[in-house]
């Protein structure tokens, strides 16, 4: 059997921490996290980030950046919901995203973030992924530049509900994590899938 290798990319989720609900994306009737695969324009934007290491991040650690604006992209592109942080003075032009708000002076707020782990595609997938899970307050979102047409309808719901929506997809078990460890430190879970059944471990 051949493998398919799995595309890196980013998930955010963002929580109503007075409502105890998480934010998904739905489209075409499917709930879905906002995910985003790494593009060449993140990380290379000004800021400070919280480090992560190798083997919690599975990467090179100098990657964590770019995984984090990956996330705060997602938001972006799925919920027309932006997190950042004014800088002065703005930094140099850019490509992609984080270019164009970079214009305002603005840039992404990595520090709103906590890294709760990763997940792993099954290796028998057609198109697998290798996503990292990070998690933001509500209160964090930006009310400037929102998007006007952003592909899925947000829709808020609690955890428990969240994780039997997200069944399907490896990303399932972070729902229930996330209240626990926002602002914290935790020891990031790693999701993969071994003989069809998905296996949860402490990174």
């Amino acid at each position: 059997m051949t493998i398919t290798r799995a595309k890196d990319a980013a998930a955010l989720l963002i929580l109503d921490q007075q409502g105890h609900k998480v934010l998904l994306g739905r489209k075409d009737g499917q709930y879905t996290l906002p995910l985003a695969f790494v593009e060449s324009s993140d990380g290379k934007a000004p800021g400070p980030y919280r480090k992560i290491s190798n083997k919690r991040l599975g990467a090179p650690e100098h990657r964590a950046c770019a995984f984090m604006d990956a996330a705060l992209r997602a938001s972006v592109e799925h919920l027309g919901l932006m997190i950042t942080t004014q800088i002065d003075p703005p930094p140099p032009p850019a490509r992609g995203l984080w270019g164009r708000i970079a214009r305002h002076g603005l840039i992404p707020d990595r520090m709103q973030l906590t890294y709760l782990g990763r997940a792993l595609s099954p290796s028998d997938a057609p198109e697998r992924w290798h996503i990292r899970v990070f998690t933001a307050p509500y209160g964090a979102v930006a009310n400037s530049l929102r998007r006007t047409a952003p592909t899925a309808r947000p829709v808020w719901m609690g955890p428990d509900e969240a994780q039997d929506v997200l069944s399907h997809s490896p990303v399932a078990p972070f729902p229930g994590l996330a209240f626990k460890y926002l602002g914290a430190h935790p020891k990031p879970l790693l999701a993969s899938y071994r003989s069809g059944r998905l296996r949860l471990s402490r990174l």
